[in-house]
């Protein structure tokens, strides 16, 4: 359920919440498919988002989690030896 990911928030009281929200605005800017793509379920609270326009592709892949993740089955949208990065934290 995404509702527990959403609160209110005084804008500017508190610098991390900010940064987060700033982090994840910059990333729906820079992916089209965020807001516009399609949506393939991978599991609980994981899908990718896809999105093929004016000869662009674009895929990502959504984990709504503030838990660690290990792996994430991601074969039906990504060919092998595609090198993936977390867009949150940069690894």
């Amino acid at each position: 359920d995404s509702q527990s990911y959403r609160s209110d928030y005084v804008w500017g009281e508190n610098q991390n919440i900010l940064k987060h929200w700033q982090k994840l605005g910059k990333f729906r800017n820079k992916h089209k498919s965020v807001g516009m793509g399609k949506q393939i379920k991978i599991e609980d609270n994981c899908f990718a988002r896809v999105i093929e326009k004016d000869g662009k592709e674009d895929k990502v892949i959504i984990k709504l989690s503030n838990k660690s993740i290990e792996s994430i089955n991601v074969k039906n949208i990504f060919e092998n030896n595609t090198v993936l990065r977390n867009a949150y934290t940069g690894e």
